[in-house]
C-alpha cells in the first residue's frame, strides 16, 4: 500500500519536474517569467493552499497529540537552526558561502506540504493531517524568517518579515480558525482550494525550470548533494525515530512527525534561491536528487518505526 502511494507521487513529481525543464528548454518559460511565477507562487497560491487547512473539524481528543505535535516541532527547527548556524557553519567546507548557507536550508526544510499531507493521510488517515498542519505551520514561521535569512547570507533575522510575509500570516490565521468555532464560508473555502491546486504543479515545474541549466552526470557528481540527501533521509530521520521512543509521546504524533522529517528537501529552498539568485542550481540538483533517493529510504524509515 505505501509503495504504492511513494511511487505514485514521485512519478507526479517527475512528470511535472519534467514539464517545467522542458518548457524552459523551449523557451516558454524564460527567466522573467520564471521570476514572475516564483512571486505568485510564495505571495499568492501558496498563502491559500495553508489556509484551506483551517477548513478541517476540531476534535477535543486530539488536543495532546496536536500540543505535543507543536512542541516537537518547535524544539526540532529550532535546535537544527541553532546546530547549522553556529556550528555546521563554522566548519570549513570547500563550498561558497552561498552554497554552504543554501546546503543548510536544504537538509533543514523537508517537502512536508506536497508530499507530507498525502502520505499522511494514506499511511495514517484523515486524523493526522491536523498534526500535519501544526508541523507545516511551525515550517512556515521558521522557513519564512530564519531559512530565507540564511538563503539571503543576511547576518541577522528579520523577525518583521513574519508580519509581511503572506504564508507565515496565513498559517497563523489557519491555526486561529481551527481552534476556533468559526469556519470560513463555503464558497470563499472552494476559491482557496482552486487557488492552493495551483501549488503543487506549479512548484515542481518551478525546480524543472531551474534544472534545465545543469545536467545528470552534474546532479550524481556534487558530493554536496549527496551529503544533503543522507543528512535529509537519514540521519534526521533515524535520529528522531530513537529520540521519540525514549520520550514515549503519543502514537500519532509520533508517527506523523516521523514522516514529516522523513521527506526529502523542500520545493520551495529551491524556489526561493532562484528568487534570490542564491546557487539555485545546486539547490534544484538537490532536491530532485534525493527526492528520487526517497523512494529507497522511505520504506527504510518505516521498517524503524514500525509502521
Amino acid at each position: 500500500m505505501y509503495i504504492y502511494t511513494i511511487l505514485s507521487l514521485l512519478f507526479r513529481i517527475f512528470v511535472l519536474v519534467g514539464l517545467g525543464l522542458f518548457l524552459k528548454k523551449i523557451n516558454l518559460i524564460d527567466d522573467k517569467i520564471q521570476q514572475g511565477l516564483s512571486k505568485l507562487l510564495v505571495n499568492v497560491f501558496l498563502p491559500a493552499s495553508v489556509l484551506v487547512s483551517a477548513s478541517n473539524p476540531f476534535e477535543a481528543e486530539m488536543v495532546n497529540e496536536i500540543i505535543v505535535t507543536g512542541i516537537v516541532s518547535l524544539i526540532y527547527f529550532g535546535l537544527i537552526s541553532l546546530l547549522f548556524i553556529f556550528v555546521l557553519r563554522k566548519i570549513p567546507f570547500k563550498m561558497s558561502k552561498d552554497k554552504q548557507n543554501v546546503f543548510s536550508v536544504l537538509i533543514i526544510y523537508a517537502n512536508t506540504a506536497f508530499l507530507g499531507y498525502p502520505l499522511t493521510e494514506n499511511l495514517l488517515g484523515s486524523k493526522a493531517i491536523i498534526l500535519g498542519v501544526i508541523h507545516n505551520i511551525l515550517w512556515s514561521l521558521f522557513f519564512f524568517t530564519i531559512g530565507i535569512s540564511i538563503i539571503k547570507g543576511e547576518s541577522s533575522v528579520k523577525f518583521l518579515s513574519i508580519i509581511k510575509n503572506p504564508v507565515t500570516i496565513s498559517a497563523i490565521l489557519t491555526l486561529i480558525i481551527y481552534l476556533s468555532p468559526s469556519r470560513l464560508p463555503a464558497i470563499i473555502n472552494t476559491v482557496l482550494t482552486d487557488i492552493g491546486n495551483l501549488v503543487t504543479p506549479l512548484s515542481m515545474m518551478l525546480v524543472g525550470a531551474t534544472l534545465s541549466g545543469t545536467t545528470l552526470k552534474a546532479l550524481l557528481r556534487d558530493p554536496y548533494s549527496i551529503l544533503v540527501a543522507v543528512f535529509r533521509l537519514l540521519i534526521i530521520p533515524i535520529s528522531a525515530i530513537f529520540l521519540l521512543k525514549i520520550f514515549n509521546i503519543p502514537e500519532l504524533a509520533y508517527k506523523t512527525l516521523i514522516i514529516m522529517l522523513a521527506l526529502p528537501s523542500g520545493s520551495m529552498v529551491a524556489i526561493h534561491a532562484s528568487l534570490f539568485n542564491k546557487e539555485a542550481d545546486f539547490a534544484a540538483s538537490s532536491v530532485s536528487l534525493n527526492t528520487a533517493l526517497f523512494a529507497v529510504t522511505f520504506p527504510l524509515i518505516l521498517f524503524l518505526m514500525n509502521l
